[in-house]
């Protein structure tokens, strides 16, 4: 899966670096559909990420962390976070804007936790694969929280395309039993 994100960390790392016009091209259904990676280095915080972020205490892992844009606003809340991210590009990235713990890991290797709350956002359902998958993605859930700790995810429909910000969905998860 980690080759799967390597236009992603290479697009946002040329978009950081001053192309404003580095692009992420996918196919979905079919169909192409561009994602300008602007939208991984945007300052401003969707209204779903922003109740997300609201609900998180403790120690947090940001998972699939992109630019770290939850990070940041985290630590700037005063609140731990670590954040993960398979691509280095993003890690780089996220050093360089500040995020002061990140690691390039793998969500299935990364050996850390526990952790109080664990978010995925911006489409950080995406970790999944597959929906036969899903198992596997909330056990690994349960392995890196504590006891009490919770999940918090969103998706989007990939049917909608690059404008999917009013089509998201979100989650919260309680990985107790």
């Amino acid at each position: 899966m980690k080759d799967a994100y390597n236009p992603h960390g290479a697009a946002l790392m040329d978009c950081f670096r001053g192309d404003t016009a580095a692009t992420l091209i996918c196919y979905q259904d079919g169909a192409r559909d561009d994602v300008p990676a602007s939208f991984w280095l945007r300052e401003k915080i969707d209204p779903l990420e922003t109740l997300a972020l609201e609900l998180c205490r403790g120690h947090v892992l940001d998972v699939g962390a992109g630019a770290g844009l939850h990070s940041l606003e985290l630590q700037r809340r005063g609140i731990e976070v670590t954040a993960i991210d398979v691509a280095p590009e993003c890690v780089t990235i996220m050093r360089e804007r500040g995020v002061r713990n990140v690691e390039a890991a793998d969500l299935y290797e990364f050996d850390g936790g526990p952790f109080d709350m664990i978010v995925c956002l911006c489409n950080g359902l995406d970790k999944v694969g597959r929906l036969a998958d899903l198992p596997r993605f909330l056990n690994r859930m349960r392995q890196l929280l504590a006891l009490d700790g919770q999940l918090i995810a969103d998706s989007f429909d990939v049917r909608i395309g690059a404008d999917f910000l009013p089509s998201r969905v979100g989650a919260i998860v309680d990985c107790l039993g």
